[in-house]
């Protein structure tokens, strides 16, 4: 069963104690730094299409990111499908969408879109 719509790029975003830590590690392994900084205590790390967001403090859990596709239409399909989400869909005046759902393992899985927002590039 394959699904209809382009869940957009992925992210996996992790809870750290000591980011500064956790971004010399993922270097070490090859990973570049591509967004935040050490100071922000959040970091996106890189390694050609796998991204690895590290967040401090502000993240409660692990989290599956999915950026960059119709979230209203990813909405509607998992609907159908049976699976509801913690929040519904939502849609601001500026036009940024937002889904919020939980595996059956509590991993937190959000799907967001900002207008005009591009793939990372996998260089």
């Amino acid at each position: 069963m394959g699904f209809d719509t382009n869940l957009g790029w992925f992210e996996l975003c992790l809870n750290v104690t000591d980011i500064a830590r956790s971004a010399a590690f993922y270097h070490k392994l090859g990973f570049r730094q591509t967004e935040g900084s050490i100071g922000e205590e959040r970091v996106v790390m890189q390694y050609g299409v796998c991204r690895i967001a590290l967040y401090q403090g502000y993240l409660g859990n692990n989290r599956l990111h999915f950026r960059g596709g119709d979230v209203m239409e990813i909405a509607r399909q998992l609907e159908e499908r049976g699976i509801t989400a913690n929040q519904p869909p939502n849609e601001d005046e500026e036009g940024n969408q937002s889904l919020l759902l939980e595996d059956p393992d509590g991993n937190t899985v959000w799907f967001v879109r900002h207008p005009g927002e591009l793939p990372p590039s996998a260089q």
